[in-house]
């Protein structure tokens, strides 16, 4: 690895990136076929150059999936990192691509937020049950709490809020 990097880290006291990339490097050590899934992000892009920086043996894999989605930015600056880094990024498509699937079943979920949550509750063992509202809210209100931070004096903003959406 970088020698000058490393002491760059530690001389400006910046432990978080030095412990990061060392890391990193043991796990490149121990990995038979590493691979990196790319997605053309930001943080992907930060992720993709301390990996380059730390495999010495060019053993890592890179890949990406093509939901059917992406802008042709995206692909183009795929095509860059591949250029900088000297690197194949493999392309992989699903058998049905995104759009397809929302045609076929429908939207998975209404967002990031929404998943976390049902992932949290399912965590804790909890039925999805076909109940009105109000029995599932007496029911889990301990584990909506749990899932959303909150403590007891949230209930009456719940409550509030429940009573205007049924309404409306």
């Amino acid at each position: 690895m970088n020698e000058e990097l490393l002491k760059t880290c530690t001389d400006n006291n910046n432990y978080t990136i030095y412990t990061a990339f060392c890391k990193a490097q043991r796990i490149l050590m121990r990995s038979y076929t590493p691979v990196c899934s790319i997605s053309s992000g930001s943080d992907s892009d930060i992720v993709l150059d301390m990996i380059h920086k730390v495999d010495e043996d060019g053993k890592v894999k890179y890949f990406w999936i093509d939901t059917g989605l992406e802008y042709s930015a995206t692909k183009e600056h795929l095509d860059f990192l591949e250029q900088k880094y000297g690197i194949e990024i493999i392309r992989l498509k699903p058998d049905k691509p995104i759009p397809t699937c929302v045609r076929e079943y429908g939207v998975p979920f209404l967002s990031k937020y929404v998943s976390e949550q049902m992932m949290r509750l399912q965590k804790h063992n909890f039925q999805w049950e076909d109940e009105p509202l109000e029995v599932l809210l007496q029911k889990y209100l301990s584990a909506r709490l749990l899932c959303n931070g909150g403590a007891e004096s949230d209930i009456p903003t719940r409550t509030a809020i429940r009573k205007s959406a049924d309404s409306a």
